[in-house]
Protein backbone atom coordinates (compact mmCIF):
# COMPACT_ATOMS: atom_id res chain seq x y z
CA UNK A 1 0.00 0.00 0.00
CA UNK A 2 2.59 2.84 0.35
CA UNK A 3 3.61 2.09 -3.53
CA UNK A 4 -0.03 3.06 -3.98
CA UNK A 5 0.35 6.32 -1.31
CA UNK A 6 3.21 7.05 -3.03
CA UNK A 7 2.29 6.76 -6.56
CA UNK A 8 -1.30 9.02 -5.69
CA UNK A 9 1.23 11.79 -4.77
CA UNK A 10 3.29 11.44 -8.13
CA UNK A 11 -0.03 11.83 -9.50
CA UNK A 12 0.17 8.17 -11.64
CA UNK A 13 -3.18 6.72 -11.49
CA UNK A 14 -2.57 3.60 -13.28
CA UNK A 15 -0.15 2.06 -10.92
CA UNK A 16 -3.18 2.85 -8.13
CA UNK A 17 -5.30 0.53 -9.93
CA UNK A 18 -2.74 -1.91 -10.96
CA UNK A 19 -2.00 -2.29 -7.19
CA UNK A 20 -5.38 -2.13 -6.60
CA UNK A 21 -6.11 -4.92 -9.14
CA UNK A 22 -2.99 -7.20 -7.77
CA UNK A 23 -4.26 -7.04 -4.06
CA UNK A 24 -7.74 -8.10 -5.36
CA UNK A 25 -6.39 -11.26 -7.05
CA UNK A 26 -4.12 -12.35 -3.91
CA UNK A 27 -7.82 -11.72 -2.17
CA UNK A 28 -9.68 -13.58 -4.32
CA UNK A 29 -7.10 -16.48 -4.88
CA UNK A 30 -6.95 -17.46 -1.39
CA UNK A 31 -10.57 -17.59 -1.52
CA UNK A 32 -10.31 -20.01 -4.40
CA UNK A 33 -7.92 -21.77 -2.69
CA UNK A 34 -10.06 -22.16 0.20
CA UNK A 35 -13.40 -23.17 -2.25
CA UNK A 36 -11.20 -26.03 -3.50
CA UNK A 37 -9.78 -27.11 -0.16
CA UNK A 38 -13.55 -27.32 1.18
CA UNK A 39 -14.52 -28.93 -2.25
CA UNK A 40 -11.83 -32.07 -1.77
CA UNK A 41 -12.88 -32.65 1.69
CA UNK A 42 -16.54 -33.02 0.92
CA UNK A 43 -15.48 -35.63 -2.00
CA UNK A 44 -13.58 -37.64 0.38
CA UNK A 45 -16.19 -37.73 3.16
CA UNK A 46 -18.41 -39.16 0.21
CA UNK A 47 -16.13 -41.35 -0.74
CA UNK A 48 -15.15 -42.87 2.78
CA UNK A 49 -18.10 -42.66 4.37
CA UNK A 50 -21.62 -44.28 3.16
CA UNK A 51 -24.53 -42.23 1.76
CA UNK A 52 -21.89 -39.16 2.13
CA UNK A 53 -22.47 -38.31 5.53
CA UNK A 54 -19.90 -38.02 8.58
CA UNK A 55 -19.68 -37.02 12.09
CA UNK A 56 -21.07 -33.96 13.39
CA UNK A 57 -20.49 -34.22 16.88
CA UNK A 58 -19.96 -36.79 19.50
CA UNK A 59 -21.55 -36.23 22.92
CA UNK A 60 -22.71 -38.36 25.98
CA UNK A 61 -26.55 -37.82 26.75
CA UNK A 62 -27.40 -37.75 30.46
CA UNK A 63 -29.54 -40.83 31.71
CA UNK A 64 -32.78 -40.21 34.28
CA UNK A 65 -30.47 -41.14 37.60
CA UNK A 66 -27.54 -38.51 36.35
CA UNK A 67 -25.13 -41.31 34.86
CA UNK A 68 -24.19 -40.47 31.27
CA UNK A 69 -25.10 -42.93 28.93
CA UNK A 70 -22.53 -44.09 25.72
CA UNK A 71 -21.46 -41.12 23.70
CA UNK A 72 -24.05 -40.48 20.67
CA UNK A 73 -22.74 -40.15 17.29
CA UNK A 74 -24.56 -37.28 15.24
CA UNK A 75 -24.31 -37.57 11.62
CA UNK A 76 -24.63 -34.82 9.28
CA UNK A 77 -25.45 -34.89 5.44
CA UNK A 78 -23.57 -33.52 2.91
Amino acid sequence: MKLAVYNAEAGEDSDIILSVLILLIKRVGWLLIGVLITTVFRMLMRKYYSQGRFFCSIHTHVTVDGKASIPKFHFCNM
